[in-house]
């Protein structure tokens, strides 16, 4: 996956973070891993009221990448008043939009590698 390199996922989020309020996602961007290249640029997101680790990251589903959301196992229950529900309801919200668009610049990325590539590869009709 062209991609899904480090540098390139923590722009998209920068970009996505600087048209939302600075508390709508506590986001990192780390290395799956622990490795630089096509495979880092693991989303990890902060939840307010919850301890839950919980992360975004692309899969290839039938050829296509998806980005998907993993929360980590609980080893204790989560007890939450109505304004921590809302608080984690509105982090939740957060998440999905941030998931919406890394799925829209992974689109358009793939587009434009798959663009170049055509651009620069012989017709196999014509060759």
């Amino acid at each position: 996956m062209p991609y899904r390199d480090r540098n390139t996922v923590e722009s998209w989020i920068s970009e996505y973070l600087a048209s939302r309020a600075p508390e709508a996602l506590h986001v990192a961007v780390l290395d799956k891993n622990f490795e630089s290249g096509p495979n880092s640029g693991l989303v990890v997101v902060e939840l307010r009221t919850a301890s839950t680790i919980t992360y975004a990251h692309p899969v290839i589903a039938q050829g296509v990448p998806r980005w998907i959301v993993t929360f980590e196992p609980r080893s204790e229950a989560l007890d939450l008043d109505t304004i921590e529900l809302e608080q984690l309801s509105a982090d939740i919200g957060a998440l999905s939009g941030l998931c919406i668009f890394l799925q829209m610049k992974t689109d358009a990325a793939l587009l434009a590698h798959d663009s170049t590539r055509a651009q620069t590869e012989p017709d196999p009709i014509t060759s």
